[in-house]
């Protein structure tokens, strides 16, 4: 069949923008008397896929699969979105490869969408053929098996496969020559390392961990983030600050009020990068700007049907959402 033009997909997705939860939407939603209120209320807005259903999880991750069901179906080169997909490829390497090698059942906690089958994940951890996976997995996918096994550093296993990841995404996103989708896994993966510095300071992350752990992004260059990392955290926060010209200034900022500040901050920063699609008229934008759209508001209903079941105030359930695209 042939794909639909972009003229098509950008009027189709600047319809399904108008579906889009907005702040005041969400607001009103704070206040459903519980998580079956919460779906039935969804489900009434066409949340889901078929029936009816006050199962709040089944009902988000419907949505999920609806989401990838359009944007395949409208986009003119849905290879543009592999970079996403990515996540969940090799998330689904690193339970395939723990569960394999304890003789633990993985099956449940398999992501979709992906680009690679989680059966062929699975027989190339089962015969050691990573060849047969995609070049961008295999290097990652070999090494992260090799420490498994003969260490069982489950967490160097994760770091392996999420600089694997990060190392995918952003080498497609170059590939792609699209600049919103550059600039956002610039930004993803510059904002990734940031995190793994601070956190590497709370725990006491020796530096050569930290190394291992970076994904090379022009803005966070390791030969300038590891001395000052040695030094200590104000040393790396000075250092942060002057990085990029000082691009990173306000989320460094945030960050000596409390890391959620900084969590806030940098993902309001993201979403601000994803609205830059609603300006542009003609190409692929739009449509990467709708995905970043749609998976910012089922992430924050997650957070939200997790603050009614358990008991959360109002409050503290407002203190974790993040800017809505809508």
């Amino acid at each position: 069949m042939e794909k639909p033009s972009y003229a098509y997909a950008v009027g189709n997705v600047r319809a399904h923008e108008n579906g889009l939860l907005n702040q005041s939407e969400l607001d009103s939603l704070l206040h459903s008397g519980s998580v079956r209120e919460l779906a039935s209320t969804l489900s009434d807005r066409g949340y889901g896929l078929s029936d009816k259903t006050d199962d709040i999880d089944r009902l988000l991750d419907e949505e999920n699969e609806k989401l990838w069901r359009y944007l395949r179906e409208t986009a003119p080169d849905d290879s543009l979105f592999a970079p996403f997909l990515y996540r969940n490829d090799f998330h689904n390497a690193g339970v395939i490869l723990k569960g394999i090698l304890v003789g633990r059942n993985y099956l449940t906690l398999l992501l979709r969408p992906t680009t690679v089958e989680p059966e062929l994940l699975a027989q190339a951890v089962r015969e050691r053929r990573y060849d047969l996976l995609p070049e961008r997995m295999e290097s990652a996918c070999r090494r992260a098996y090799e420490v498994l096994a003969h260490t069982g550093d489950g967490q160097l296993c994760d770091v392996i496969l999420d600089r694997g990841q990060m190392e995918a995404a952003l080498d497609a996103a170059e590939r792609s020559r699209c600049g919103m989708l550059c600039e956002y896994f610039r930004l993803l993966t510059a904002y990734s390392d940031i995190k793994i510095l601070l956190r590497g300071q709370r725990t006491g992350q020796a530096a050569e961990w930290i190394r291992e752990a970076l994904c090379p992004v022009e803005s966070v260059p390791a030969a300038d983030v590891l001395p000052a990392y040695r030094e200590g955290e104000e040393a790396l926060l000075n250092r942060l600050e002057r990085l990029d010209g000082g691009r990173f200034e306000k989320a460094v900022a945030a960050y000596k009020i409390s890391p959620s500040a900084f969590e806030r901050q940098m993902e309001n920063e993201l979403m601000d990068c994803a609205r830059r699609g609603k300006r542009v008229t003609l190409g692929p934008e739009p449509l990467i700007g709708y995905l970043l759209a749609k998976e910012a508001e089922i992430r924050a209903l997650h957070i939200v049907a997790s603050g009614i079941r358990t008991g959360l105030p109002e409050a503290s359930i407002r203190e974790r959402l993040r800017e809505l695209y809508g």
